[in-house]
């Protein structure tokens, strides 16, 4: 018969690995969020110059 130490430790250790995994997908998401925005910010930029392009001369 296991005591509830033993107990305690293997449930510490399982949400141990749960954190982990966790923390690793959250670092994956972030560095997606970073792509994405990175992409936009760029896209942005262009349209806004199309923008000013298109205020200075009308057609």
């Amino acid at each position: 018969m296991k005591s509830e130490i033993d107990l305690l430790r293997q449930k510490n250790t399982r949400l141990i690995v749960k954190i982990t995994k966790f923390e690793s997908e959250k670092t994956e998401f972030l560095k997606q969020v970073v792509k994405e925005k990175t992409k936009h910010k760029a896209k942005n930029a262009k349209l806004r110059s199309r923008i000013e392009e298109l205020k200075k001369d009308p057609p």
